[in-house]
């Protein structure tokens, strides 16, 4: 084999390596798959040169016609290839140079018009090979030309061109070398010599070092199993072909060996010898390359199994940051998100001291820019390029005292999640590995925040009220619980409120009208107390505000301050009409010793503004200060409506004599037990009032249910109840009564949770519901039925004590059976 056949040889062996190597890559990327094809061609071109230069069946001319065919089609490939780098994806362009290449080695197939048979000599049993190439060479340099400013001109057309001619320069130069020398080997001084295979072999190494930069080739990809023992054979191969005569002459005349025992001896030497050297370089490979990329591997997989379990965004970066800080020492990270497609946030930072409250644009020119390179780029490619003339001066000051050096995108499926800036502290400096390290990690990343964000998202989800935008009735609960806890020893307020004839601003404004009411409503509440309060949607028509380390007094003034700007419409959210607001305050702890002491406590004070003619603030302990101080010149807002009030009385009583004198009987009860109990004139005021509408609701019901002698129906049995909601309705056309709603809805509900329209449970049932649940329950049992008779009243009384704790709260119940045997008050037969 002569020298020149040995230099075929060597690059062919070069370039089936890298082919061998980049099969085992992930191919599911155009790029690796381009360089794939490109080195397909460069395996004909050099198989057809070897083939040739060692005369091969069928004959040299017809390998050489496969070099051809691998040497013209070969600067197609480089164009596809180019053309995937950058991410430019145009078939037609694609398939029209296709087309030149191949037009052009067919009519070089059939007139050896542009590239000549070689022309075959021998110097003794060498073969020596001799191009005498014509002017007529020089068309496929002019079309070369071509192609090449058709690449150029592709590359000027991407937005981040600076970035991608950086990248792009050790490709020119592999390209610089293969033109130089194809074109060198046209001239006559370098005949027989083979310094366009030479070229070509150089080019490849220029392009694997590209891949390399760009993250999809790695120098550890040359190191597997078969690839060190490829190299180990083919080192032997090539060592033994140089020593086969020299030794095949020591042994048959020093050791006095046969033809076939050479042969075999040679044959056992070069295993030998192979397997040693596979063994040697595969040691020293792997201490060399591997330990460092076994430790990285180690990291990434611990980091996988970590961070699929968590579904906090805050805890990924967290623990992204551990990792980083392990990994790669002295690097900072600044991480930001999307979050609800409106711009991403800073979310976690290394350092603690820099800012949070930092906010990017969705279409800011960073994220689009991040969007457009898809990759872990240099900041200061970032200030070459032409969205950094897009950014801020403030936004530069901010990147500019984070010190950033790298910026890293998190993608999944092609959609830009969040990214990171990063720096490097010290003189430290960063290493391709680094950051092919780094995208691995944010690879595992990408995947972990996206279910991350989607957990949070159905987590707040579930805790919003759909109409409002701010927290539901459920969660402002257990949000309240939360901050009472956190807040026991400090102060705590909270704040209801109710907005004002509701059903009559929906009746003349329709209901779209009265969403955006709740919604502009909700919304200036939640910019008045965004960065220290909570806000929720506690009601179909209310609210409630939770006040961390806020006294009643100053929880006032902003609620007063508040209700101004609603009112004078100057919150910037607009709605039609004029609306008040009945606001309720109240503060732990001094005004409240449980949580749901204090929601109690708000509600009455919410109460009160109503009962006053609402539009109004009162807080907890003013309505307190204020009972004491007019007591005996309370009056009711009951005298207001009693006509209307004795008109459906009187028209229940034609369908049912036993409402009417029964709701006076509960009324006498009842406001007897709120008296025993030592509650203010108001309250006693509002169940007696709430006794006496809590059956107004019975007016709907048919009189064959409502008088029926036997056992009623399922159905008649969910008809009856429907009382209860109907009396509510009723009652809430008469603005001013309103105050009596939570008694009446709740005079069915039962102690243990199994009673009627809400289930409510204990000391969740309002105390003037429980109190008039005792008081209905007694008249019902001593009073003649059309489907009973009456009961004794000690009956009466010993089924109160053995429901106490079950139907009625045992405190109503003890009060009720004292003033009955004290004779303090009297039963009505």
């Amino acid at each position: 084999m002569s020298g020149y056949s040995l230099i075929s040889l060597l690059s062919l062996c070069c370039y089936l390596l890298m082919f061998t190597t980049f099969l085992a890559a992930r191919k599911s990327q155009k790029i690796v798959r381009s360089f794939l094809v490109l080195l397909a061609f460069m395996i004909l071109w050099n198989l057809g040169s070897l083939f040739m230069r060692t005369e091969q069946f069928p004959s040299p001319y017809f390998w050489h016609q496969i070099s051809i065919f691998g040497l013209l089609l070969l600067p197609v490939a480089y164009y596809q290839f180019f053309a995937d780098f950058v991410g430019v994806y145009d078939h037609h362009r694609r398939v029209f140079w296709w087309i030149v290449f191949l037009s052009l080695f067919i009519s070089n197939l059939f007139t050896r018009f542009l590239i000549p048979l070689p022309e075959i000599s021998y110097n003794g049993m060498q073969a020596i090979f001799q191009y005498h190439y014509s002017n007529a060479i020089y068309i496929i340099f002019f079309v070369l030309l071509l192609l090449v400013a058709d690449i150029i001109f592709m590359i000027k057309k991407k937005p981040n061109y600076q970035v991608i001619r950086k990248s792009l320069r050790p490709l020119a130069f592999g390209i610089g070398f293969l033109l130089l020398g194809h074109f060198l080997a046209t001239f006559r001084v370098f005949v027989g010599i083979p310094i366009d295979i030479i070229s070509g072999v150089i080019n490849a190494f220029f392009f694997i070092y590209v891949l390399y930069q760009k993250k999809i080739f790695k120098v550890t990809m040359l190191l597997s199993k078969e690839n060190i023992y490829l190299i180990s054979l083919l080192f032997c191969v090539i060592l033994f072909s140089n020593l086969a005569f020299k030794l095949q002459v020591w042994m048959s005349n020093v050791l006095m060996l046969k033809s076939y025992e050479i042969f075999v001896f040679v044959g056992i030497a070069m295993l030998v010898m192979t397997i040693i050297l596979y063994m040697a370089l595969n040691s020293f490979l792997a201490n060399f390359f591997l330990q460092e990329e076994q430790v990285q591997n180690d990291a990434l997989a611990n980091y996988t199994s970590n961070v699929t379990q968590l579904l906090r965004v805050n805890e990924i970066f967290e623990s992204l940051n551990i990792l980083i800080k392990q990994m790669l020492k002295n690097w900072n990270m600044v991480a930001f998100t999307l979050v609800d497609k409106s711009g991403y946030q800073v979310v976690f930072s290394s350092n603690p001291l820099e800012c949070l409250d930092f906010c990017l644009d969705e279409n800011h020119p960073l994220a689009t820019y991040m969007k457009e390179t898809n990759s872990i780029v240099r900041w200061e490619d970032f200030q070459k390029s032409n969205y950094y003339r897009g950014v801020w001066e403030k936004e530069k000051q901010f990147f500019s005292s984070m010190h950033a050096q790298y910026i890293a995108p998190l993608i999944f499926k092609d959609h830009l999640i969040g990214f990171i800036i990063l720096n490097v502290v010290g003189k430290t400096k960063s290493k391709n590995e680094d950051l092919t390290f780094l995208q691995s990690a944010l690879t595992i990343t990408s995947v972990a925040l996206n279910n991350a964000q989607k957990y949070e998202q159905a987590y707040m989800e579930a805790r919003m009220d759909e109409t409002t935008g701010v927290y539901n009735r459920k969660y402002f609960h257990e949000l309240l619980d939360e901050e009472y806890k956190k807040y026991r020893n400090t102060s705590l307020a909270l704040a209801i409120a109710n907005i004002d004839d509701f059903r009559l601003y929906n009746q003349m404004y329709g209901q779209k009208e009265g969403d955006n009411l709740l919604w502009a409503i909700a919304n200036t509440f939640q910019t008045a107390v965004i960065n220290f309060g909570h806000v929720a949607r506690i009601g179909e028509k209310e609210f409630g505000i939770i006040l961390p380390e806020y006294d009643i007094s100053s929880a006032k003034i902003l609620v007063e301050k508040i209700l101004k700007q609603i009112q004078s419409k100057q919150t910037g959210f607009q709605f039609v009409g004029h609306v008040t607001l009945s606001v309720g305050v109240c503060a732990s702890p001094y005004l409240a010793s449980s949580c749901h002491e204090l929601f109690s406590n708000t509600e009455m004070a919410v109460s009160g503004v109503k009962r006053s003619g609402k539009n109004g603030v009162h807080i907890y302990s003013e309505e307190v200060k204020n009972r004491l101080a007019t007591n005996g010149n309370y009056q009711s807002k009951y005298d207001l409506y009693a006509s209307t009030i004795y008109a459906l009385t009187a028209a229940i009583d034609a369908k049912d004599h036993y409402t009417f004198s029964h709701s006076q009987n509960v009324a006498y009860y009842a406001k007897s037990i709120a008296e025993e109990m030592g509650l203010s004139e108001e309250l006693v005021s509002m169940v007696y009032e709430a006794g006496l509408l809590h059956d107004i609701g019975k007016i709907s019901i048919p009189e064959k249910i409502l008088n029926k002698a036997g056992k009623l129906t399922e159905e008649e049995y969910r008809i009856i109840k429907q009382h209860v909601e109907n009396a509510v309705d009723i009652i809430r056309h008469l603005p001013a009564m309103e105050y009596v709603v939570p008694a009446v809805i709740s005079h069915h509900e039962r102690y243990d949770g199994h009673g009627y329209p809400r289930q409510l449970r204990g000391q969740d049932i309002p105390l003037l519901g429980r109190i008039l649940c005792v008081a209905d329950s007694f008249d019902a049992m001593i009073s003649k039925r059309s489907y009973k008779k009456e009961m004794p009243v000690s009956q009466a009384l010993n089924i109160l004590k053995l429901e106490a704790g079950k139907q009625f709260d045992p405190l109503c119940v003890d009060t009720f059976v004292r003033l009955v045997e004290m004779n303090k008050i009297t039963v009505r037969l």
